[in-house]
């Protein structure tokens, strides 16, 4: 257990997933810089768990990345932006389009 903490540890710290982020995907030019941040953090933490082994952009499947990290962050930030808008009419429910580059 203690072995496998420590690489989770490291591979918190590492900014390598989040520059591979960026590298991959574009959003629409009125997003939300709160929507984006998000929909970042969530589908790093997915590349992080289920393709450690992508470290550059041409290690990145592109089809993989969208259909297990990519869409999956933004339907779960999506349930998110309902919430808050179910509570405060202030929110937008419409998330911002998303695409792999």
């Amino acid at each position: 257990m203690e072995y496998f903490s420590e690489i989770m540890h490291t591979m918190r710290i590492q900014n390598s997933y989040g520059l591979l982020f960026d590298e991959l995907v574009e959003f629409e030019a009125k997003s939300d810089v709160r929507d984006s941040k998000a929909i970042k953090r969530i589908a790093t933490a997915y590349m992080k768990l289920l393709f450690p082994q992508w470290q550059k952009v041409e290690d990145v499947d592109k089809e993989a990345f969208d259909l297990y990290c990519l869409q999956p962050a933004v339907y779960r930030r999506g349930i998110i932006k309902e919430q808050c808008h179910l509570i405060d009419s202030e929110f937008k429910a419409r998330m911002p389009e998303v695409r792999v580059k």
